[in-house]
């Protein structure tokens, strides 16, 4: 995930590099979680009459930036060539929730409105081929949704590659790459029914 971090910027959020003027992007080496944030569109003193005005709304945005980034990952050959894996497979809406801007918003016409909304996702893996998928704990896909129902950024904490399982209902997810340094290996809690990931070294 680390080394194509160029490609997701630019693919996903038009931006020829890392840092911009209004954009930045940034990625951990080790778990490759990352962040997107659209810095000029958050909590300005502009008019944002597109906003979505619903959570619902605000969940479509959401979704459908979900669809254009899978279809890109399925057709761009930067990412065909290394089978590179969808980003956002595997993840289960939990809510959407509009932020406030309590900033004076044009003259006479201050007091709180939404700046703009928050969609959460949540990380869900099947234990076994035969039992119904648990959530993962402490994993997440957060978009938040600008005027327009525009991405503005987006909190990336979840691992969606390859997938197995042994006899001890381990799942272990891996890149793919065979130079991998890391992989990540869920736990399944049979009481809380749920998955603890854990990184595991390769060396």
């Amino acid at each position: 995930m680390y080394l194509n971090a160029g490609y997701i910027a630019q693919y996903f959020f038009g931006m020829p590099q890392l840092i911009t003027k209004d954009k930045t992007f940034s990625i951990d080496s080790s778990t490759g979680f990352f962040s997107y944030s659209y810095r000029s569109m958050f909590f300005g003193k502009f008019a944002k009459d597109k906003l979505p005005k619903t959570p619902q709304e605000a969940k479509k945005a959401a979704e459908a930036f979900i669809q254009r980034a899978d279809a890109l990952v399925q057709r761009e050959r930067v990412f065909t060539q290394q089978q590179f894996p969808p980003l956002f497979r595997n993840l289960r809406y939990v809510n959407a929730k509009s932020v406030a801007n309590s900033l004076p918003f044009g003259e006479g016409k201050g007091g709180a409105i939404i700046d703009h909304w928050t969609v959460l996702f949540q990380g869900y893996v099947k234990p076994s081929k035969d039992e119904d998928a648990v959530p993962v704990l402490d994993s997440k896909v957060e978009f938040k949704i600008g005027n327009g129902g525009m991405v503005i950024g987006v909190e990336y904490q979840w691992a969606t590659l390859q997938m197995w399982e042994d006899d001890n209902k381990l799942v272990s997810v891996k890149s793919n790459k065979p130079n991998a340094e890391l992989s990540i290996v869920y736990l399944f809690d049979f009481d809380e029914r749920s998955l603890n990931p854990f990184y595991v070294s390769e060396e």
